[in-house]
């Protein structure tokens, strides 16, 4: 999910995604078909391991994630939530869009959050 605000002052952009940090090739494939627009990565937890990252939008299926999660079973410490802001204001009220609310309430896991300031004369890169 991409949340760009601006004004005259500067710009804040919010993306939220969720990561699972440790997965086996036939989860991933089956994450991967109900959320075809995810992203695999080697898992830097389990050595040949694998680890998917969906980044949520107003349309993401919660019901379905909780479900794969609850039939495989999945350990709560193997998932977060990452919401990452960048901005070039140096203070900033961000509110976490609602389905990412959601989807942590439903399936747990850590709550990662990453920040980055760019300087106001910086243009901040595109949400593409």
């Amino acid at each position: 999910m991409n949340i760009e605000e601006g004004d005259a002052m500067g710009h804040a952009r919010v993306r939220v995604s969720v990561r699972f940090l440790r997965l086996g090739k036939l989860q991933m494939d089956e994450l991967l078909a109900h959320y075809p627009h995810g992203q695999a990565f080697p898992s830097r937890r389990a050595p040949g391991g694998i680890g998917v990252s969906l980044t949520l939008d107003d349309a993401f299926d919660v019901e379905w994630l909780a479900g794969f999660v609850e039939r495989h079973e999945l350990p709560e410490a193997e998932r977060d939530l990452f919401v990452s802001l960048l901005t070039n204001y140096d203070t900033r009220i961000v509110a976490v869009p609602t389905v990412a609310s959601e989807l942590h309430k439903r399936i747990g896991g850590q709550l990662v959050l990453s920040l980055t300031y760019a300087d106001e004369d910086d243009d901040l890169p595109s949400a593409d």
